[in-house]
């Protein structure tokens, strides 16, 4: 008699609707949030080589965290910003004008631990600013990290770019649940 195969206690629990949980992010968060970012970014040349940035650009009311099983493993840390039309390093790609009289949301850092990467809880991550009301989301990519794509199947379009990093930007509109981008 061959012995049963080990379930595992995720597979129990409906993993996707009960160990993965997009929360409100509150300061005390910041600490282990930084520590993430920076295991993941340090050394990039990103925002969060400078922990006072990232926190500098971080707004609570709109930035969340991803908790699995009560433990923080990423973050999407956004924040109220117009759209950063002075960057003389960058080669604009689009006009940007128009975006000037629009409400604006930087999408600072999106960071998930790479053990949890392939399950889906980054795209969830990535959906929630769609329940917000802004006109449009931009945020930089860094051209080291390989993962432009992701975020141009998702709807951002790259508007200019520099040596080492991407400008990107969504426009927003109304929210829709059920929009088809997060699927």
């Amino acid at each position: 008699m061959r012995p049963k195969p080990k379930t595992k206690l995720c597979e129990l629990l409906n993993i996707k609707s009960c160990q993965f949980q997009i929360k409100q992010l509150q300061t005390e968060d910041m600490p282990k949030v930084i520590e993430i970012c920076q295991k993941i970014f340090l050394g990039m040349g990103s925002i969060v080589d400078d922990p006072w940035q990232t926190e500098f650009f971080t707004d609570f009311q709109y930035s969340v965290k991803a908790v699995s099983f009560g433990r923080i493993i990423g973050c999407y840390l956004l924040c109220p910003s117009s759209l950063d039309f002075d960057k003389e390093d960058y080669t604009f790609y689009e006009n940007t004008e128009n975006y000037k009289s629009k409400k604006g949301l930087f999408g600072n850092v999106l960071a998930l631990k790479p053990k949890y990467h392939g399950r889906g809880f980054g795209k969830q991550l990535r959906n929630v600013p769609l329940a917000y009301p802004f006109d449009y989301i931009w945020g930089y990519h860094l051209k080291s990290l390989n993962n432009l794509d992701h975020w141009t199947r998702f709807g951002r379009r790259v508007i200019a770019e520099s040596n080492n990093c991407y400008m990107t930007l969504m426009d927003l509109g109304q929210p829709n649940i059920l929009d088809p981008r997060t699927e």
